[in-house]
């Protein structure tokens, strides 16, 4: 029920303008994007804890580029790796005034993603596909999961989703601990490649 009225709220708040965005899905290259993303009732499939994510958009492309100012990619509590992505001017009305830092998307990484989604570049004019979400518990938007990056005007994507892991439906463990591939064996994930959160703001812990 709870969710119901979030949605409905969010369908309130949240600008018209959001639905009207011209997104690069309408290139040849988007298109292609597209193709990484899961059917809808799969785009959280893997991901700890959905119920408190809605579903704004199961594929949605992003431009923009990954910020390290006020605050550098960390590894979070369960596993993901935070990314700040300044989005283009065409795409600032998908955030909320909530944002983890002001007017920029969270973008994350997961550990089933490792081996398959190298950490994204910093600065770098970026092509993103994943599922646009809103978080329930940080009233922020987020593309989470990432089903396919690029750097734009770049020949070669790099592609995960669902069919490679995840966190099984019925954990009740530790997210971090919890994440097995496809074959059953434990995600590699993304441990010493970025700081964790506590080193990046000076102590606290990251919510997941």
């Amino acid at each position: 029920m709870m969710r119901k009225y979030l949605a409905i709220i969010l369908g309130i708040l949240l600008p018209i303008s959001f639905f009207l965005v011209t997104s690069p899905a309408a290139s040849a290259q988007g298109t292609a994007l597209e193709d990484a993303c899961p059917p809808p009732e799969r785009a959280l499939e893997g991901v700890p804890d959905p119920d408190r994510l809605i579903v704004l958009d199961p594929c949605r492309v992003v431009t923009g580029r990954v910020v390290d100012s006020p605050l550098p990619q960390y590894h979070a509590d369960d596993g993901d790796v935070h990314n700040q992505f300044n989005p283009a001017p065409q795409y600032q009305t998908i955030l909320t005034d909530q944002q983890e830092t002001p007017g920029n998307l969270v973008v994350e990484l997961m550990p089933r993603d490792a081996g398959h989604l190298p950490l994204l570049p910093v600065g770098r004019r970026l092509v993103l596909v994943g599922a646009l979400v809103y978080d329930s518990t940080h009233a922020w938007t987020e593309l989470h999961p990432v089903y396919r990056w690029c750097i734009e005007g770049e020949a070669g994507c790099y592609v995960s989703g669902p069919q490679f892991g995840g966190i099984p439906e019925e954990s009740t463990g530790e997210p971090r601990e919890e994440c097995y591939t496809e074959t059953g064996e434990r995600c590699r994930g993304y441990e010493r490649q970025v700081p964790p959160y506590e080193q990046v703001t000076g102590g606290g812990r990251a919510a997941p």
